[in-house]
């Protein structure tokens, strides 16, 4: 009796770590098209939504981030709105906000090839993956706390060599024009914002696309959306 109640004691400790370990390596066993969905939710985006069709916000998201999204039928209606307003935060928080007041969550496609490393919208709180396919948390936190401190001092040694060997420069007049990237990124998010206005123009929601196009010509004055933002509010007036 006590050598069968050791040996099941046994099986059963065992098969738990078996389990623990399938599970912090199973962000490592993803696909590159998952791996490369999973590195997008960490980018950072700036969205603002009001009273919009979820059909249309990820459309703008996929246009912003090449994320592909879908939307779990039965589930999630493609009339249900989304207000949310969020700057510089990463797609996954901003996801999160948009879906925690709907009851909704959201996961990487891993099993079917047809929609692999597209993101599931459906009725639950998954954040990223598949309910019962989470890595270990606790792994995951002690390699991210070992992998920035492992970088932190390699920064650190790095920017005390480059301190050495280069000359000390005297300080430049700080520049206030924006680089070529972060206006290319503001014509980008002009642009989007520009074409949501025109597809509600188009199906007759004239008042959320005169919204859209104010909102343009504030947040995005110097760009050619804005000129053109102006151009479909005068026509929406007439």
């Amino acid at each position: 009796m006590e050598v069968n109640a050791v040996r099941s004691l046994i099986l059963i400790c065992s098969l738990f770590a078996l389990y623990l370990a399938v599970s912090a390596s199973s962000a490592a066993d993803d696909s590159p098209k998952v791996a490369e969905t999973r590195k997008k939710l960490t980018e950072k985006v700036t969205v603002e939504f009001k009273d919009t069709k979820i059909s249309d916000v990820i459309s703008e998201l996929k246009e912003m981030t090449n994320v592909s999204f879908r939307l779990k039928a039965g589930e999630v209606s493609n009339n249900l709105t989304i207000t949310f307003k969020a700057k510089d935060v990463t797609l996954a928080e901003a996801l999160d906000g948009m879906f925690k007041k709907n009851g909704l969550g959201y996961f990487v496609i891993t099993k079917e090839k047809a929609y692999e490393g597209s993101v599931l919208i459906k009725q639950g709180k998954e954040r990223g993956y598949e309910a019962g396919q989470e890595p270990d948390k606790t792994v995951a936190k002690k390699e991210e706390k070992s992998d920035k401190k492992k970088s932190a001092g390699k920064d650190k040694a790095e920017s005390k060599e480059k301190a050495k060997a280069e000359p000390k420069e005297e300080p430049k007049e700080k520049e206030t024009k924006p680089t070529e990237d972060e206006e290319e990124k503001t014509e980008r998010m002009a642009s989007i914002r520009l074409k949501s206005a025109k597809g509600l123009a188009e199906d007759g929601k004239t008042d959320r696309a005169r919204e859209i196009c104010d909102e343009i010509v504030k947040k995005y004055p110097k760009t050619k959306a804005a000129e053109e933002a102006k151009k479909l509010r005068e026509k929406l007036d007439q």
